[in-house]
């Protein structure tokens, strides 16, 4: 018999199904953390609404977003845009909670010392995790560029990470929807959120490129990208 499975005279324990839980659908998941956590169950909610009231400026950024994936061009298009750039960080403000919803959800980032937090400690845990990373990379920003190179910085360079973040948090959105039906693995954030990752760095490399040497823009993105994602990394793997 497949290991795993139980006999079937001792699957049924006082009443009660056993069963093993090995392949459990990730939408399980889900469903746990809405049943058990008021505190998920209110952001959720938030997000939806966020989600429904700045709908149109969403649509309205979507090809943009789409469009800087693909093409270095529509990157600048969409910086020199004031209408789109708008939209662009309302957009980013209203990814934020819907993107830390989902991780928090899925267990995406899940060190060892959250292993036994409970929902809601997760779900604020990640948050922390995820604003402490933003603030961490806007002081580099600062550190690194000082008042001359930021002079002849394009705002390209410091926006572009707003606009794959967008991108990002709209794949884990679609990413939950699918993984929800079909019942995939978890994994499938990870490898998507991997590729866009490494995307957005050769945008940002492109753009550096445009005012500095290959060894700047190397420093540049080690400063500013490397550094702080590997932290973040090694915190998952190691803590």
């Amino acid at each position: 018999m497949a290991s795993g499975i139980p006999p079937v005279d001792s699957a049924f324990v006082s009443g009660s199904l056993v069963l093993s839980h090995e392949g459990r659908a990730a939408a399980d998941v889900a469903s746990e953390i809405w049943q058990a956590s008021t505190l998920a169950t209110a952001i959720g909610a938030v997000c939806i609404i966020l989600s429904i009231c700045f709908l149109k400026k969403i649509v309205n950024i979507l090809p943009s977003i789409l469009a800087c994936f693909v093409r270095k061009k529509e990157i600048y298009n969409l910086e020199n845009s004031r209408k789109l750039a708008l939209d662009r960080d309302v957009t980013v403000l209203v990814s934020v909670p819907t993107f830390c919803f989902i991780v928090s959800c899925y267990r995406l980032y899940s060190p060892s010392f959250l292993e036994n937090a409970s929902i809601s400690e997760n779900l604020l845990a990640t948050t922390g995790i995820f604003l402490a990373y933003v603030l961490i990379r806007f002081i580099a920003v600062k550190i690194v560029f000082g008042r001359k190179d930021k002079e002849r910085l394009p705002s390209t360079a410091i926006h572009c990470p707003y606009t794959f973040f967008i991108l990002t948090a709209w794949f884990v959105v679609i990413c939950a929807g699918i993984v929800a039906v079909f019942g995939l693995s978890s994994q499938i954030f990870l490898w998507g959120i991997g590729l866009i990752y490494i995307v957005f760095i050769l945008r940002e490399m492109q753009i550096l490129l445009s005012f500095c040497s290959l060894f700047s823009t190397f420093l540049y993105l080690c400063a500013l990208e490397f550094l702080p994602t590997g932290a973040l990394i090694a915190s998952a793997i190691m803590l």
